[in-house]
């Protein structure tokens, strides 16, 4: 909401997106609170009350939310310029995702050349980064593609928290 209020913002078309994603997603919840809440809690699957939904475009409606989100997280990297900013947002959205869920089971190994750099994404900038995060995205990277303990759960969401706090701080 910052940017919106910044007449000379380069995040213009960004804002833009986001603020259209926010409007949709707001009223998508608004029109379907009541079938989205009769799935969630129906203890065995009713295809005739999905059929409805289908019909009443709640599915179309989650598709055209899924491009807008996925056209909006474009236009938002293609836009950053530089390296470090691409990794810095990479990296946020990344153990951000991790921070939502409620309990982590398994850590896509694609999130390992997020957090580390690869041929194909940015590197972090290490002349940057404490050490001690720089440690924290090795181990949090260390437990990519496969399924976690309990206690590499409690880990991940420890780790991901502590370098996403450190990225919205800044350095």
């Amino acid at each position: 909401m910052t940017f919106i209020f910044q007449t000379d913002s380069p995040y213009t078309e960004e804002v833009g997106y986001v603020v259209r994603l926010r409007e949709r997603v707001a009223s998508f919840c608004e029109n379907y609170r009541e079938p989205i809440t009769a799935i969630a809690s129906a203890e065995s699957i009713d295809l005739s009350f999905l059929a409805q939904a289908a019909e009443d475009d709640l599915f179309a409606s989650i598709s055209d939310l899924n491009a807008l989100l996925e056209k909006t997280l474009n236009v938002t990297i293609e836009n950053l310029e530089g390296a470090h900013d691409r990794w810095m947002f990479n990296t946020a959205f990344a153990t951000r995702t991790l921070m939502n869920q409620e309990t982590i089971v398994r850590i896509d190994a694609a999130l390992e050349p997020i957090l580390l750099g690869s041929e194909e994404t940015s590197l972090p900038p290490q002349e940057n980064l404490p050490e001690e995060i720089m440690k924290a995205l090795q181990s949090l990277a260390a437990l990519t593609g496969r399924e976690l303990s309990p206690q590499e759960r409690a880990q991940a969401g420890t780790l991901a928290r502590s370098i996403h706090a450190f990225l919205l701080q800044g350095d």
